[in-house]
């Protein structure tokens, strides 16, 4: 296959020279507006970080040259749960009940402060460009850490439905454990019934933290982890519909290369154009490979099959994989609007740490293929 990957010089988005007594900054996410007139072309990212109750949400208005931190998403709806895990951002492309095209919609998983008692899927919207945040719905409802619901993912269908896909373990106590499932809506207010993208009859099996994205020849890509496999290794699902993915027994395409690297755990995935192909090429990144011996976290891998066949290329972002501030968690991949690179955000190790200071920062740059 021998693709070439090309990259932009890493710009910091956000570290602790700026965030003060922030440590663990992961997972990422970017949205690029289409749909907002006059700021078409500005970039929005959301974060996780862990030493706040809230979302921190940041912004470029120069293609990634330079961000702002701007604002924070916070628990609205009951104030004493904290809204810090799991962000996801997306512009809608289209009119949603009330709420027109170009507004934006963060979603996470809040929950009280020891994930004891209750996990939700909840929503906001922003009507000025991310300065401010309103929460508008609550998508799910689980119980404790055990029993809860995480890792949202919202993305709109070919007829303008929001689908908010996540990872379910409220039905750990009947014959299955953690499923991937999805739910739809019309307003963005109402949500319909759970249906299932993945549901391994296997209790232990545990897929979780899906993304998906859609290419130009209509397929739609979804990958995720499989966390009780050994490695907890990361497959590709792929589907004619963004709400029917096929048997629920089905797992996949393992995402491994032909020198045999494998990804695992927390992926994220993107889809751009590449060649004379209309598959063009499927790029998904991750936290480490199985074997946990690189040196600079996970591997980008390259499909131009839609899935069949991998490569592995070197991370433009470099990290060592173990880390306790989990350097390279969840990474953000994000297909340019003009479909000529991909937005890559991660976290990686702060130049400012020493012995008994080590911190994260969030960086980004930009991929092309050759």
């Amino acid at each position: 296959m021998a693709v070439k990957l090309n990259f932009t010089t890493p710009v910091t988005v956000y570290s602790p020279s700026t965030a003060g007594e922030d440590v663990l900054l992961t997972y990422p996410r970017i949205v690029e507006l289409t749909h907002s007139g006059e700021h078409n072309g500005t970039l929005l990212a959301i974060g996780e970080t862990l030493e706040v109750p809230f979302y921190k949400v940041f912004r470029s208005t120069d293609g990634g040259e330079t961000w702002n931190y701007i604002s924070e998403v916070k628990e609205q709806l009951d104030p004493e749960l904290i809204s810090n895990w799991q962000p996801h951002i997306y512009e809608l492309p289209c009119d949603l009940g009330d709420l027109p095209a170009g507004t934006l919609l963060a979603s996470g998983c809040t929950r009280d402060k020891r994930v004891q008692e209750v996990t939700k899927m909840c929503v906001w919207k922003s009507c000025d460009i991310g300065e401010t945040w309103e929460e508008i719905s609550v998508v799910d409802v689980g119980g404790r850490i055990d029993h809860g619901m995480y890792e949202p993912f919202l993305i709109c269908d070919e007829d303008g439905t929001l689908v908010c896909f996540y990872s379910d373990e409220t039905e750990v106590d009947d014959v299955h454990g953690q499923r991937l499932i999805f739910r739809t809506s019309k307003d963005g207010i109402n949500w319909g019934e759970k249906k299932y993208v993945l549901a391994p009859k296997e209790r232990r099996l545990r897929p979780g933290m899906i993304t998906v994205a859609k290419a130009d020849n209509g397929k739609y890509i979804a990958a995720y982890e499989m966390v009780a496999i050994p490695g907890h290794p990361v497959y590709v699902k792929i589907a004619d519909s963004l709400t029917d993915w096929g048997d629920p027994e089905d797992f996949g395409l393992l995402v491994k290369s032909t020198d045999g690297k494998i990804l695992s755990s927390t992926p994220c995935c993107e889809w751009i154009p590449y060649g004379d192909s209309a598959d063009g090429a499927i790029i998904v990144t991750g936290w480490r490979n199985v074997d946990g011996t690189s040196k600079t976290g996970s591997d980008l891998f390259i499909s131009l099959d839609m899935g069949k066949t991998w490569e592995a290329l070197d991370n433009p972002l470099p990290y060592e994989f173990p880390a306790k501030h989990r350097y390279g968690y969840s990474p953000a991949l994000l297909t340019s609007a003009d479909k000529k690179s991909v937005f890559y955000m991660n976290s990686v190790p702060w130049e400012g740490n020493t012995q008994d200071r080590v911190r994260g920062k969030y960086v980004f740059t930009k991929l092309t293929l050759e």
